[in-house]
Order: C-alpha cells, then structure tokens, then sequence
C-alpha cells in the first residue's frame, strides 16, 4: 500500500495534468496539503504515478481518511475535500482569463469544453455522482431521472445547519459572493465562473454542480435582482446564443410555483444538449406574423415556437405577445389573468440558434390557486404527487423530469408485489402508503407473477404515464378542440 507521502504527490501530479497546477509550485502544495490532513513529509524518494483520472474521487479518497482519522477534517469531509482542492485549482482570475484567451484563439466551444472539464476535474461538478442518477427515455419522448446525485443531509447535519446563524451573505446561493465561500450549506471554495455580457450588463456563466443534462449551466445576474421577465429578457437569450450558438438558454417563468425554486436572483439556465420539446415540430402554422414564423408546437403543454433570421423581429413580437398574455382571460378554461392584485399569466422563453436563423421556444404558464387545486391548478395534480410534487419548472417543463431520490427504493419495493411478495394495502410502510393506488392498478393490469425485468418495465410504464400526464395538467390550453381552438384565437389576436 502506498505510503500517505505518496498519495499526497500523486494529488499534485493530478493537478498538474488537471488542474493547471505549475510544476514550479508543486513542492509548496505538497507540503501545504501535508499539514492540512496531519501527516509529515518524508525524505524517500516518491514516484511520478501516470494519473489518468480526470475526476479526484481516488486521488482524494485515501487523504480524506488519513484526515479524518486524525480529526483534522473537523467531521466535515465535503467541506474539507473542497478546501484542499480549492488550494491547488488556478484562482478565479486566472479562469477567466484562461477561458477568454481559449475562446479568441480556438473557439468559444473549446473554451466551455475546457471550463466544463475544469469543474470536473476539480469537483465542483459531481460527475461521479451525477452518473449514479437513474435515467431512461419514455415511449412518448419525455427523459425521466431519478436524481440520485444531490446528497441529502442527515438529521444531525440538518440540526446543524439550524443552528447557524443567518448573516444574510451571501444574499442567495447564486449570488457572485459565493465564489470560494464556505459556511453552514454554502460549500462552494471550488465555484469557478467567467465573466459573460448580455444586453449590455455584467453577468457570469458557471455550470450546474448536479447537472441535469449535458454541461448543464446558469447565466447569473453580477447583482442580485429578483427575477422579472422584461422586453430585454429575450433579447438577453439571444446575447447569449449569438456569443455561443452550441448551447440553448431559456427564463423559467417569473412567478411563484411555475417558476422554479430560485426566484429571488435573475438567471437563465441552459446547456448543450437538446431537450424534447426542442425536437418536437409545429403542428398548426399560424403562418408569417411581422417577418416571424410562429406555430403551435406538437407537444403536451401549450408551447409555441417563433422563427427568423432578423432577432429584433422575434423580440418584438415575443414581447407584443407577453403583454397580451399577462391579461388574459378565459373562465370556460380556467385562465384567470389576475385576482386580488396578483398577476397569474406569464411565459419561459427559450433561445437557440439554428444556423443563420433564431429560434424562439414559449411556454405559456398559469400559477391560479383554487379550493380544488390548492397547489395549483395547472400544476402536477394530487393523484400523481406519489411521483412528483415539486414545482414544475423550466427544464421539466420541456420534458426532462427530475424525480425525487426516495423513488429508487419505493418503485423497486412495487416491483417486488409485482413479482409475487406479499401485499397488504393497510400494512404497507408509512413512507409506502402514497403509492397504493399506483400499486392496486398495476396488480390489478399485471399480477403478482411477473419476472423482474416485466415488473421493472411495467413499473417505469407507469412512471411515464403520470410525467406525460403532469405536463397535461401544466397546459393552460387543453389538448382537446376547445382548447386548441382557444390558443388559436388567442394567438391571432395578441400577434395580428
């Protein structure tokens, strides 16, 4: 077994080939990361290992636990791990200017495939954990996960967390002052953004921690100003997709349970991965509206989809239609603009760029409590909260589901009745009694014989099913004949 000595060098080899750590530097990193885990050094002679990770997970493994045998991780390995790799990554500025140097000489592509691999390789992007998350792709086209990444905390570390004081710094977790802070839940010495400007203001681009989707980002405001959409935010997008047209970015819509759970910081989120309602085409043409294509897409909830190569034509009408949006109403299909003074309507727009043309995605969206539909009446409806409960935001919205952690335990004790363990409605566990119609239904279409790989697949059929369904529930416009023809006419008037 390789001496603690050893290990520790084989850190500042990986962060050499990784993490742009210069050689010339390498004997006083070593020796810092020595006296934070409490080992000495050594006069042996240590051997150059050929490192071939690109992630830290076994070169930091054998150190956390040297340090935490030796109580010098304070019980607190997460916040440990991210001080020593923060100790050896290139500070922030040199980030930045690494990144705008590789963008002007090779490509702003090259430049966030270098960012992007950067955050991997010193773990602020979990890509270990991230590939545990459970992910398949529905018969309808939806992509459902199973978010096994985030970690949760445990009662003490909660109990912890309460204790802390609250100093209101920084003000959100988006806010640029958490760049290398850590304290209580904020662990972020290892946050590396770039500087980025859109519509003329200062903002900053870093990517998702736990990505939902390929090199998974956020465009963040520098100051913290609660989200709004405004006649500049789609032009924003398009600052964006014109800078780096490899990568979409769209506004969850601004408004309280439609508008994702972070709404008291303006920021975008996107990435370089198609998502499903992208690759969905038009299924009514309402033809050429100002030099603009605009259609009603083919998908679940009510999406439309304007196109032209001149942007200031598309931001113009996406904004002509934003304002007719906000104030309208239709009590046959349950659209109430606004009740006591508070706004309901409200779209998320999502940018891209297809070659010479833009592309402007919307989707309009209700946030209307009701006595019926307490959490929301164009929200995920309560027979299918066993699934999903959690606000439906952008990227669900265009379906790529993010389901709840505890599922991987509870659909395979599902599949187990499925396969023929013993079932009992009133004796199943607490945390069990929210599925049992899910469990009824499916016993009742398939029995209790079925091999595991049957029950798997019948269980995930199901799973498909509620997620398709949710995004029904989320179109303010119904599927049927009056509500197509409803967001037809809605269209014609708000765009002609």
């Amino acid at each position: 077994m390789a001496s603690i000595q050893q290990q520790v060098y084989d850190l500042i080899v990986y962060a050499q080939k990784n993490l742009g750590l210069d050689k010339k530097d390498s004997l006083y990193y070593y020796n810092r990361v020595l006296s934070m885990i409490g080992a000495q050094g050594t006069t042996a002679r240590l051997k150059k290992t050929r490192i071939s990770d690109t992630c830290p997970d076994n070169v930091m493994k054998p150190l956390l636990e040297y340090a935490a045998k030796n109580g010098c991780d304070n019980g607190d390995s997460e916040k440990f791990a991210g001080d020593i790799l923060s100790l050896i990554s290139l500070r922030p500025s040199e980030i930045n200017k690494r990144f705008h140097q590789t963008g002007k000489r090779s490509g702003y592509e090259k430049a966030m495939e270098d960012l992007h691999a950067y955050g991997i390789a010193n773990d602020y992007v979990k890509a270990s954990a991230i590939a545990r998350n459970i992910k398949w792709e529905s018969k309808d086209g939806l992509v459902i996960t199973i978010n096994l990444s985030k970690p949760e905390k445990d009662n003490k570390q909660i109990a912890k967390l309460l204790t802390l004081a609250k100093t209101g710094y920084p003000a959100c977790q988006l806010c640029a002052e958490n760049i290398g802070y850590c304290s209580g839940n904020t662990i972020r010495q290892t946050l590396r953004w770039v500087d980025i400007t859109l519509d003329g203001q200062k903002w900053f681009w870093q990517f998702s921690p736990y990505a939902y989707f390929y090199q998974h980002g956020i465009a963040v405001n520098y100051e913290h100003t609660p989200m709004k959409l405004t006649d500049r935010t789609v032009a924003r997008l398009f600052d964006f997709v014109e800078q780096f047209p490899f990568y979409f970015l769209g506004s969850n819509a601004a408004l309280p349970r439609v508008g994702g759970s972070i709404l008291n910081h303006d920021h975008y989120q996107g990435g370089k991965e198609v998502l499903p309602m992208q690759k969905v085409s038009v299924k009514t043409s309402l033809g050429t509206v100002d030099g603009v294509e605009v259609g009603i897409l083919n998908w679940y909830n009510s999406a439309l989809r304007m196109q032209s190569t001149d942007r200031k034509a598309i931001e113009k009408l996406a904004w002509k239609l934003s304002l007719a949006w906000e104030n309208y109403d239709n009590a046959k299909l349950d659209i109430i603009s606004h009740t006591d003074g508070e706004r309901h309507n409200i779209y998320a727009p999502i940018a891209r760029k297809q070659g010479d043309k833009y592309v402007l995605d919307i989707i309009l969206r209700n946030n209307r409590m009701s006595e019926q539909y307490p959490d929301g009446i164009f929200h995920a409806h309560k027979e299918y909260h066993n699934i999903k409960s959690e606000g439906i935001g952008l990227i669900e919205a265009m379906g790529l589901f993010v389901l709840p952690a505890r599922l991987d335990r509870q659909l395979k004790v599902v599949e187990g009745f499925l396969c023929g363990q013993q079932y009992n409605r009133d004796n199943l566990a607490d945390d069990m009694k929210i599925h049992g119609d899910m469990i009824d239904k499916l016993l009742s279409e398939h029995g209790n014989a079925n091999s595991a790989d049957d029950a798997k697949k019948f269980v995930r059929q199901y799973v498909d099913d509620v997620c398709k369904n949710i995004l029904y529930n989320t179109a303010v416009f119904k599927q049927d004949e009056q509500g197509q023809q409803a967001f037809v006419d809605f269209l014609n008037k708000a765009l002609k």
